[in-house]
């Protein structure tokens, strides 16, 4: 429920939109997200507005964030050191496909 209601930045509210707006995923294509779409989506919450990679001055503290949290689930033992390292290779802006928001008809 929390990622359904959950403030990525700006008017994105929820993981979908999120992945919509920054990945041009749909909801039903949330399982086609990479590794580094996911973890930005969950490094985002903490500071929305500082992150919210729609932004091009926020690219590149979104990217260390990114980082940030693949090295904690590294760590933790979610993903193995190699993954980890491919992810942060992956510069944040080969990952995104960002989309406008559609007006309000």
């Amino acid at each position: 429920m929390y990622f359904n209601t959950n403030l990525y930045g700006g008017d994105i509210y929820g993981v979908a939109k999120a992945a919509e707006r920054f990945f041009g995923l749909s909801p039903d294509e949330l399982d086609q997200l990479t590794l580094e779409q996911a973890v930005l989506l969950a490094g985002i919450p903490q500071s929305p507005n500082r992150y919210m990679p729609t932004v091009e001055a926020n690219l590149d503290r979104a990217e260390k964030r990114r980082n940030m949290v693949l090295h904690y689930m590294n760590r933790h033992g979610y993903i193995s050191e190699s993954e980890m390292i491919k992810a942060q290779s992956t510069p944040i802006e080969d990952t995104l496909n960002i989309q406008m928001p559609k007006a309000n008809k």
